[in-house]
């Protein structure tokens, strides 16, 4: 064998010796490890053309909590009362609008031909636009950047189209990023990548009681940056683009004849300090109730009056626990939003009004 060969040869044997070696690793920590694999915006515009729903649910990431709602509202109803979700992970209303119509009117808009000149989804009736006062907010120097239009909205074609009118930007970038990630879902090497949920594992392995005093400094630290970051927040209220959005989503659902709901998300009590509740959540409350009053669409504040306690909150402070929303669920269909339910004998399998 000449020595270029044997070089490559050798080579080639490392580099398949590695590559076993990182999948080993990968499978070994994505078994004791599991990453989440949280629903996103093709995930729900997958659901809105298969199960024709009587209700469609926007907004962000806390979606996650209105997929026990559906369940639970499905098994009430018997199926015949529908809940899909389009979660725009990482907010902002000026996202929503672009994703709902960009990505949802389209399939509203599609006409069925085998129904005679009907849409494609017959049945949908309500909408509930979940929102909080971050969506409404300035974006400031301490933000990072809103990248998730390029990542959870886009498709192909809104990629392509970015990079021929821009060239390749590191915005536009976080598509490619996005759907990498999406392709190796059950990859905790690829999903954890820039995290520290491997190492806090290993850690809680090898010395749990040191693992724990560091989870609980690191959530007292986080505690302490939300509360601090949530005050500010009342400085930057309210986004001019993000109010036109706002407006322009009511109307539009409006102009279709469907009853809407707009929610504002439940917030963690314990990270809301007497100056945050006065604002932004009492002022951005204050807004949205007379916003919705003069446009006669329905409000359900959960800002700060929900059954949640801060342990029902995870590690981000953010979003409930599986748990949580387990128990959050029946609650919310049994009070402020039982109207979706209605009357379970007056269901008539027309998305539950009659004609």
């Amino acid at each position: 064998m000449a020595p270029g060969a044997r070089t490559f040869s050798g080579l080639a044997g490392v580099v398949i010796v590695v590559a076993v070696l990182v999948v080993g690793v990968d499978l070994a920590f994505s078994a004791a490890v599991p990453p989440p694999r949280y629903p996103e915006v093709e995930d729900g515009l997958a659901a809105l053309q298969s199960n024709d729903p009587t209700v469609l649910v926007l907004g962000s990431s806390h979606l996650r909590t209105f997929d026990a709602v559906a369940r639970e509202l499905d098994r009430r109803t018997a199926g015949v009362r529908r809940m899909v979700s389009i979660p725009v992970d990482w907010g902002k209303m000026s996202s929503y609008r672009w994703t709902w119509e960009h990505r949802v009117r389209p399939i509203l808009d599609e006409v069925d031909g085998a129904k005679t000149g009907t849409g494609t989804i017959p049945s949908l009736r309500q909408v509930i636009l979940v929102t909080q006062w971050w969506d409404f907010r300035v974006m400031g120097p301490d933000d990072d950047p809103l990248v998730n239009l390029p990542a959870r909205s886009w498709d192909f074609l809104d990629w392509l189209e970015d990079v021929w009118r821009e060239g390749v930007t590191p915005y536009n970038q976080n598509y490619v990023l996005h759907r990498w990630t999406r392709l190796f879902h059950g990859s905790s090497l690829v999903q954890f990548r820039g995290r520290t949920v491997l190492l806090d594992w290993l850690k809680g392995v090898l010395s749990p009681e040191s693992a724990r005093e560091s989870m609980e400094t690191r959530y007292k630290d986080r505690l302490g940056h939300f509360r601090e970051y949530v005050q500010r927040g009342g400085e930057r209220l309210f986004d001019p683009g993000d109010v036109q959005s706002f407006d322009a989503l009511l109307d539009d659902f409006r102009s279709r004849g469907l009853d809407v709901t707009v929610l504002l998300f439940p917030r963690m009590h314990g990270m809301l300090t007497d100056r945050a509740r006065e604002s932004p959540i009492g002022r951005f409350s204050e807004w949205m109730s007379l916003r919705c009053r003069q446009r006669g669409v329905r409000l359900v504040d959960l800002s700060w009056d929900h059954p949640l306690a801060d342990p029902d909150f995870g590690m981000d402070l953010d979003h409930p626990t599986d748990d949580a929303n387990r128990r959050f669920a029946p609650w919310i269909l049994d009070s402020a939003l039982g109207f979706l339910a209605g009357d379970v004998a007056e269901l008539d399998g027309n998305g539950g009004k009659t004609p």
